[in-house]
C-alpha cells in the first residue's frame, strides 16, 4: 500500500505542485501584495493601447503661469471669473466646469480711482458731505454676487462638491444644494454604489471608527455620518449654476490616478463626478443603471442625425471607470486657451473705451462747436453706446436672480432675443470702433487744433498735441490687437467644454498618471471625459480570471511533461510562458481588455521552474543509478551517452554494424586446481579487471563475464568512427596488460603460474538492446556475426595463437589512416561450428610502431609462406616457417604450419584441397 501511494504520489507530484503554488498565488493576490507591480505591469500594457482619440470639443482655460505672471498671483478677484464667463458666453462654449472649489466668501473689490477723485471732489467743496457717503458706498464691488450672475449669465456653469465635510454651509443651504445637484433617475437593485463608495472611502471609514472608539461614541455607519460628506460650492454660487459634481479622485496605492468613480450615493440621490455630471446633461441621458460589471448611461443622444442609443462603461470589481489616459503631458494633450488671453481682452477693451472718453474731451476743448465737429460727433456716439452697453450689462446680470429647487430660473431670466441684442451690439460696438481708428477723426482734429493755435497757450498747445499723438497710437494699437487675438481665439471656445481650472507650476494640484508624474489634477476630468465620450474603454476584467487561465495551463504543462525530455519540457514551458505572457499583451495592445498579470505569470513561471527542478532531481537519481550500474561494464563516454539517452534501455534491440570481442583463459581450469575458491575470485578480479579496463578504454563496451571469459562488443551504446580498429586496439592492448599483470604477479607469488588469454573478433551486423522482460533485462549483442567472434576465440587453440579476427574485421580495421599501423598475418580459410560459409582468419601481432624489426620481418615471411603453402610447395613451405619461428624468436603458429607442411608433404593432400580448414568442435 504504502509503494503504491509513493507511486502516486511520483506519479501527481508536478501537478500537485502546480495546485500549491496557484493556491499560494491566489492567497498572495488576495492579500493585495502583488497590487504595485500590477500596477506597474499596467501602465506598460496601457502604453501599448491605442492612443485615445481627443474629443474636439475639450478646451482648458487655464489660470497657467503666463496668466499669473500677467494677473498675479492666485487666487485672483472673483470679478475675474465672472469677465471670464461673458467672455465664454459671447465666444459661443458651450459649457463651463470649474474644478475651483468655491468654498468661502471673497472680499469685495474697492476701486482706488473713484476714491481718488471723491477725495479731490471733496477737498474742493465741489461734493458735499451727504452726497460723499452715497458715493462710498459705490467704491465697494460685490465680486461674490457679480461672479455669481456671471455663472447664469454663461448658463451652463458646472461648479463642485467635495464629499469631505470641509465648508461651512448652513443645513438649510446644503439641502439646497442637494436637490439640485443629487440625481433620481440613478437604478442600483443591489444597493451596489454604496458598496463601491465604502470600499473606497474605508479610510475616511477607519477613522471614524477609530474615533468613535476612542471617544467612546457609539459607531453607526449611516451615509451622512461616515461614507459621505458633502461640501457644495456657496450656495450664492450654486443658486446661479446649472449644477456640480464631485471633485474627488480615487488613488491607487503607489499614488498613481488610473481610475475613478462616477457615482456617489447620498439618502437624498446620487452625486455625479464633476465631470460626469454635466456629460449626462450633454447626452440627455434617460437614466443611469449600475449593473454587476458597468455603469449603463441609457437613451443618450450622441448627435443630431443618429436615434437614441445606450453606453456600456465597464467597471473594475470596485464599482470604478478605468481612465483611458491620452499617452502624452498635459501640454500635449487636448486644447489650451490662457484665461490671460480673456482677461487682456477686457484690459485692450476697457482702455479703447477710457481713452475714448480721454479724447472726447480733448476734443471739446480743441473745437467747442461740437455740432458743426464731425470728428466729435463719432467719439461722442461711442463712448454714449458703450455707456448704453455697460448699462444693458447691468440690466441682464439683474435678471440674474439664481434657480429654484427645482432648476427653474427665478424671475424672468435673460431671453434668446436679449442675448442676441446685447452681444450684436457689441459687435457694433467694435465695429464703430474699427471704423473710428481708420477715419480721419484725429487729423481732423489735429487740422482744427492747428486753426485755432493762437486760442491756446504754448503749453496748452503743446499738451493737447501729445495727447492727440499719445490716444491715436494707444487706441489704435487696442482696437487692432483686440480685433486679432478676438478673431484668434473665439473660434476655439464655439461649442468647446471648458474645463476651468489652476495649472501653474506653483499649485499643489498636482498628481501622478501611467504616463507622467507631475499632472495637473484638472486633467483627470479631461481624459474621464474623453474616455466615455469616445467609449474607447479599457474592460478590466477580474483578478481571478488571469488566475484561472494560468492554473489550466500550467497543470496542462505539468500534464505533458510526464516522461518527455528535458528540450520537449523547455519548449512547452517557454511556449505556455509565451502563451500566457502574449495572451494578456495582445488583450490589452488590440482589445483593452486588462488582466492583472504578475499572478498568472507567476504561477506558469514557477511552475515550469518547479517541474524544470523536479524533472532534474528525478533525472540526477537516475543519471546517478545508471552510472553506478553501468560504470563497470561501459566506458565513461558510453556510460554518458547513455545516461543522456536513458530511452536506449528500454526492451527490444536495434540491428547496428559491429564488432564483437569474445575472450578466455587459457587452461583456466588447471588453474584454479592450485588455489583456493576465495584466492581464484581475487585473481579473476584483478585479471579481468586489468582486461575489461584494456577494452573500456577503447570505447567497448563490457556485456558480460562468464566465468573467465570476457564478452564485449564496440558500436553500442556509443557510435564509433571505425568499432574494427578499436576492437583490434583493445586486443592488443589485453595482451600487454597481460605479459606485465604476469609479470608482476609470478614475481610476487601472488598467482601459480602465467595466466594466458584467447581473443576472437569479428565484425558484423548485429542486433544489441536489452534483451529479457520487464523484470529481468540485459544490454547485450545478438546475431551470427557475433556467434563468429565467439568461435574465432576458440579456433585460436588450433593455431596456438592469441589473437584472431575475421577477415571483415582486418579489411574495417586497415583502412584510411590506420592501414599499416597494425601488424596482422594471413591464416587458413576455415569453416567453423554452425557457421558454413568458410571464414579467412587474421592473426593480429601488434602495433606497427611497437615490433621489432626481427618480428616484423618474421610476419613477412610468414605471410609468403602462407602463398606458398597454399601453392602445394609444402617442402618449400615448411621450412620458410621454421625461418619466421627463428626471426620471431619462437612461434608456436609458424611450427604448426611447419608440422602440417611436412605431413602434407609425406602423406599428401586429398584431390581438390583448397586450404579450408573445417573445424569439428566449438
Amino acid at each position: 500500500m504504502g509503494k503504491s501511494n509513493n507511486k502516486v504520489l511520483k506519479k501527481f507530484s508536478d501537478r500537485l505542485i502546480v495546485i500549491l503554488i496557484s493556491a499560494l498565488l491566489v492567497v498572495i493576490s488576495v492579500s493585495g501584495i502583488l497590487e504595485k507591480f500590477d500596477l506597474r505591469v499596467y501602465d506598460m500594457l496601457l502604453s501599448l493601447y491605442k492612443n485615445p482619440e481627443t474629443s474636439s470639443e475639450l478646451l482648458f482655460v487655464e489660470a497657467d503661469d503666463d496668466s499669473l505672471k500677467e494677473m498675479g498671483p492666485w487666487p485672483w478677484p472673483r470679478n475675474i471669473m465672472g469677465n471670464v464667463m461673458f467672455r465664454l458666453k459671447e465666444f459661443g462654449a458651450e459649457t463651463a466646469v470649474f474644478d475651483i472649489e468655491y468654498l468661502s466668501k471673497s472680499q469685495p473689490s474697492f476701486d482706488q480711482d473713484m476714491f481718488n477723485s471723491l477725495s479731490e471732489g471733496i477737498e474742493s467743496g465741489a461734493i458735499s458731505a451727504e452726497d460723499a457717503k452715497d458715493e462710498l458706498k459705490g467704491l465697494l464691488f460685490d465680486n461674490d454676487d457679480y461672479f455669481a450672475r456671471s455663472l447664469q449669465f454663461f448658463g451652463n456653469t458646472w461648479l463642485t462638491i467635495n464629499v469631505l465635510n470641509i465648508s461651512e454651509e448652513s443645513a438649510e443651504n446644503r439641502e439646497y444644494a442637494k436637490k439640485r445637484c443629487l440625481y433620481d433617475f440613478v437604478k442600483d437593485e443591489n444597493d451596489l454604489i454604496y458598496k463601491d463608495n465604502r470600499y473606497n472611502e474605508r479610510d475616511a471609514i477607519r477613522e471614524n471608527e477609530n474615533y468613535a472608539r476612542n471617544e467612546n461614541i457609539e459607531y453607526t455607519d449611516a451615509y451622512e455620518d461616515l461614507t459621505h460628506g458633502f461640501s457644495p460650492a456657496l450656495n450664492m454660487f450654486i443658486r446661479h449654476s446649472k449644477g456640480a459634481g464631485f471633485t474627488n479622485v480615487d488613488i491607487d496605492s503607489d499614488g498613481t490616478r488610473r481610475r475613478i468613480q462616477l457615482l456617489n450615493k447620498y439618502p437624498e440621490g446620487y452625486a455625479a463626478q464633476l465631470a460626469f455630471a454635466p456629460l449626462l446633461k450633454k447626452l440627455d441621458a434617460r437614466s443611469v443603471i449600475r449593473d454587476g460589471s458597468s455603469i449603463i448611461v441609457s437613451g443618450v443622444k450622441l448627435d443630431e442625425d443618429s436615434g437614441r442609443q445606450d453606453i456600456k462603461i465597464p467597471l473594475d470589481e470596485h464599482g470604478r471607470m478605468m481612465i483611458n489616459w491620452k499617452h502624452a503631458s498635459y501640454g500635449e494633450t487636448f486644447r489650451h486657451q490662457k484665461i490671460y488671453h480673456l482677461y487682456y481682452l477686457d484690459q485692450l477693451e476697457n482702455s479703447f473705451a477710457d481713452n475714448s472718453l480721454i479724447l472726447l474731451n480733448a476734443a471739446s476743448s480743441i473745437d467747442p462747436d461740437a455740432e458743426t465737429n464731425t470728428a466729435l460727433a463719432s467719439i461722442s456716439e461711442l463712448a454714449e453706446l458703450y455707456d448704453q452697453l455697460a448699462d444693458y450689462k447691468k440690466f441682464l446680470l439683474s435678471k440674474c436672480e439664481g434657480y429654484d429647487e427645482e432648476g427653474n430660473t427665478i424671475g424672468e431670466g435673460i431671453t434668446d432675443e436679449e442675448y442676441k441684442e446685447y452681444f450684436d451690439a457689441r459687435k457694433t460696438y467694435f465695429t464703430m470702433a474699427d471704423e473710428f481708428i481708420h477715419s480721419d477723426a484725429f487729423d481732423l482734429l489735429n487740422a482744427k487744433l492747428d486753426s485755432r493755435k493762437k486760442a491756446f497757450s504754448k503749453d496748452d498747445f503743446s499738451l493737447l498735441k501729445e495727447t492727440l499723438s499719445d490716444l491715436q497710437e494707444s487706441m489704435t494699437f487696442a482696437a487692432a490687437d483686440y480685433n486679432d487675438l478676438y478673431n484668434t481665439i473665439e473660434k476655439e471656445y464655439r461649442g468647446s467644454f471648458c474645463i476651468i481650472g489652476n495649472t501653474g507650476s506653483a499649485t499643489t494640484d498636482l498628481g501622478t498618471t501611467p504616463f507622467n508624474r507631475r499632472y495637473p489634477n484638472v486633467g483627470t476630468h479631461a481624459n474621464m471625459y474623453n474616455t466615455i465620450l469616445n467609449r474607447e474603454f479599457i474592460v478590466p476584467a477580474p483578478w481571478w480570471s488571469g488566475v484561472a487561465a494560468a492554473f489550466i495551463l500550467a497543470f496542462l504543462l505539468a500534464a505533458f511533461s510526464q516522461k518527455r525530455k528535458v528540450f520537449a519540457i523547455n519548449i512547452a514551458g517557454v511556449c505556455t510562458l509565451l502563451l500566457i505572457t502574449g495572451g494578456i499583451i495582445a488583450l490589452m495592445a488590440f482589445l483593452g481588455v486588462y488582466v492583472p498579470a504578475i499572478a498568472p505569470v507567476l504561477i506558469v513561471l514557477l511552475s515550469f521552474i518547479s517541474i524544470e527542478i523536479l524533472h532534474f532531481v528525478r533525472s540526477e537519481k537516475d543519471k546517478s543509478f545508471l552510472k553506478h550500474a553501468f560504470a563497470t561494464y561501459l566506458n565513461p563516454k558510453s556510460v554518458d551517452e547513455l545516461v543522456a539517452h536513458p530511452e536506449r534501455l528500454s526492451l527490444g534491440g536495434d540491428q547496428k554494424h559491429m564488432t564483437a570481442l569474445f575472450s578466455d583463459i587459457k587452461g583456466f581450469s588447471s588453474f584454479s586446481e592450485k588455489v583456493t575458491p576465495i584466492k581464484l575470485v581475487n585473481v579473476l578480479k584483478t585479471y579481468l579487471g586489468d582486461m575489461s579496463d584494456c577494452v573500456l578504454d577503447a570505447g567497448g563496451t563490457i556485456d558480460k563475464y562468464i566465468g573467465d571469459s570476457i564478452v564485449s562488443f564496440f558500436g553500442a551504446p556509443t557510435d564509433l568512427p571505425n568499432s574494427a580498429w578499436s576492437a583490434c586496439c583493445a586486443a592488443i592492448r589485453m595482451k600487454q596488460a597481460e605479459e606485465k599483470y604476469n609479470k608482476i604477479n609470478i614475481a610476487s607469488g601472488f598467482i601459480p603460474q602465467e595466466l594466458y588469454t584467447r581473443i576472437g573478433i569479428n565484425t558484423g551486423e548485429m542486433v544489441v538492446g536489452n534483451m529479457g522482460t520487464d523484470k529481468k533485462f540485459n544490454y547485450t549483442i545478438m546475431g551470427n556475426d557475433v556467434n563468429l567472434a565467439s568461435r574465432l576465440e576458440g579456433v585460436n587453440k588450433i593455431y596456438k595463437s592469441w589473437i584472431l579476427c575475421s577477415e571483415y574485421t582486418w579489411n574495417e580495421a586497415n583502412t584510411g589512416d590506420n592501414i599499416d599501423k597494425i601488424v596482422a598475418r594471413r591464416f587458413d580459410r576455415v569453416r567453423v561450428v554452425g557457421i558454413e560459409k568458410p571464414v579467412q582468419l587474421y592473426n593480429i601481432v601488434g602495433f606497427r610502431n611497437e615490433l621489432t624489426s626481427d618480428r616484423i620481418a618474421s610476419v613477412e615471411l610468414f605471410d609468403q609462406a602462407i602463398d606458398v603453402y597454399l601453392a602445394r610447395q609444402f617442402k618449400k613451405a615448411e621450412k620458410m616457417f621454421r625461418e619466421a619461428d627463428a626471426l620471431a624468436g619462437g612461434d608456436e603458429s609458424a611450427i604448426v604450419y611447419a608440422e602440417r607442411c611436412a605431413e602434407y608433404a609425406q602423406k599428401g593432400v586429398a584431390e581438390g584441397w583448397d586450404g579450408v580448414l573445417t573445424m569439428k568442435t566449438k
